[in-house]
């Protein structure tokens, strides 16, 4: 399993640095080094998650399967790996490594979600912010560094926007008929990495070359796809229930 990441005050997150990852596997620590995940890496990984149903004489079964995506996505972007010994008598040594590593390493790549800590949502203005956290690379010190409190600013979503979301990631694709076949759902990261480059303004606790990402268009450019897609999720989503007095 992943080393827990350590809750650490760190610098700007850099987006175009190489990502070290620690498993530590019953006191074991292997290490895996990757190449700079690109934006179509994220696009692959997304779309080949499977999310369908499944009717056979009228009787349904979800299937969710996204595993194979990770490790298509580990494999993909891997450079280097230690501890396993020596790999050189492989075929394939990316192939030759545990496929419960494989899929660990694409967890952590993927660590980012909603943060807890959060601006005043009730303000009324023409920017919505939005704050991650996630977990990035593993320091010199060989600890995960973590971030809080990432900040992208948005242009307030329209209705065309809401309607635009909406009718994307509910466009299911059927074949076959109502008592036997498949009915396909998109992804629904893939569709919001898209919304996020028309709605992006700013962003804050990334860098790029050693520098703060301040250009819209390079913010679009140099942001990470997983970031990508859950800030813009957000959006459209709440994290918590409103009541009515």
């Amino acid at each position: 399993m992943p080393n827990e990441p350590e809750n650490e005050k760190p610098a700007l997150l850099p987006l175009d640095a190489p990502r070290v990852i620690n498993l530590n596997v019953k006191g074991r620590v292997y290490t895996w080094r990757f190449r700079r995940i690109t934006l179509e890496d994220w696009r692959k990984y997304f779309t080949a998650i499977v999310h369908q149903t499944l009717r056979v004489d009228g009787v349904k079964e979800d299937v969710w399967e996204d595993e194979t995506a990770k490790v298509e996505l580990t494999d993909a972007a891997v450079t280097a790996v230690e501890g396993y010994g020596d790999l050189s008598g492989a075929k394939n040594w990316k192939s030759a490594l545990p496929l419960a590593h494989r899929v660990a390493a694409a967890v952590v790549l993927r660590s980012v979600g909603r943060s807890k800590s959060t601006g005043d949502e009730s303000a009324i203005c023409d920017l919505v912010e939005v704050r991650l956290d996630g977990c990035w690379s593993a320091g010199e010190d060989g600890k995960m560094t973590y971030y809080e409190g990432l900040v992208h600013r948005f242009r307030q979503p329209s209705v065309a926007d809401l309607k635009r979301f909406n009718f994307e990631a509910a466009r299911v694709r059927v074949v076959g008929d109502a008592r036997n076949g498949v009915s396909v759902y998109p992804p629904r990261q893939a569709i919001a990495m898209k919304i996020y480059d028309d709605l992006i303004e700013s962003v804050e606790g990334y860098s790029v070359a050693g520098a703060p990402l301040v250009d819209v268009d390079a913010i679009k450019r140099e942001m990470d796809g997983a970031h990508k897609a859950e800030a813009a999720m957000a959006l459209f989503s709440s994290d918590g229930r409103i009541d009515i007095e």
